[in-house]
Parts: C-alpha cells; sequence; structure tokens
C-alpha cells in the first residue's frame, strides 16, 4: 500500500493518516494478551480499512465495495464475540493465560 501512494495525486496526507493508523491497531491487535481488546482492536480495523477502500478505491463502486465489506465483517465478527461472551461464562476471564489453563470437554470446543 505504501507503493500505491506513490502513484497519488490527490490527498497523499489522508491516505498515510488511514494507513499508519490502520498498521498501529494492528500492531496493537497482535500483541495483546487479552482475548477482548483483541476483539476491540480488531473491530476498530474497519474504520481505516473503510475508508481506504472507499477513498482510494480503484473503480466506480467503490463506495458500495468499502459497505459491503464493513457489514460483511461486522456481522461475521459477530460470531466472535459470541465465543468470546462464552469463554468469559466458562472461565471468569478473557486473559490469553486464565483460558489455556482451562479445560474444555469436546462439545465446548466445538461449540466455541
Amino acid at each position: 500500500m505504501a507503493l500505491k501512494s506513490l502513484s497519488l495525486n490527490h490527498s497523499l496526507r489522508g491516505f498515510s493518516i488511514a494507513l499508519l493508523t490502520m498498521e498501529l491497531l494492528l500492531v496493537i491487535t497482535f500483541t495483546t494478551d487479552d482475548l477482548l481488546y483483541f476483539y476491540v482492536f480488531f473491530e476498530s480495523l474497519l474504520i481505516p480499512m473503510f475508508i481506504l477502500i472507499g477513498v482510494w478505491g480503484a473503480r466506480a463502486r467503490k463506495i458500495k465495495a468499502s459497505y459491503y465489506f464493513f457489514l460483511y465483517t461486522l456481522f461475521g465478527s459477530l460470531i466472535m464475540l459470541f465465543g468470546l461472551i462464552y469463554l468469559y461464562a466458562c472461565v471468569g476471564s478473557t486473559k490469553y493465560a486464565s483460558i489455556s489453563c482451562f479445560s474444555f470437554d469436546a462439545d465446548q470446543q466445538k461449540l466455541i
């Protein structure tokens, strides 16, 4: 994406801000030790991605594509949220260390 910015004629600053925001959120997402924070930062990645697709997309249907991306990802991740709620109800924590020490039976693992 940084190579794409070399060919931009307008709003390079906005593109760079959205790209760096997305990079920062990705680093925070994958360095957290709590599943709830992972979920929150993963979902916050939708905002800069929505902007990047909607503003600097390649085709005329970029606005429609950005809305589809946002809605599919948001509704798809609700399944992960329900899994997190179930984990919290079983374990009492969303920390990786606590979850890894908890023993789930085969049916719970399939459900999660």
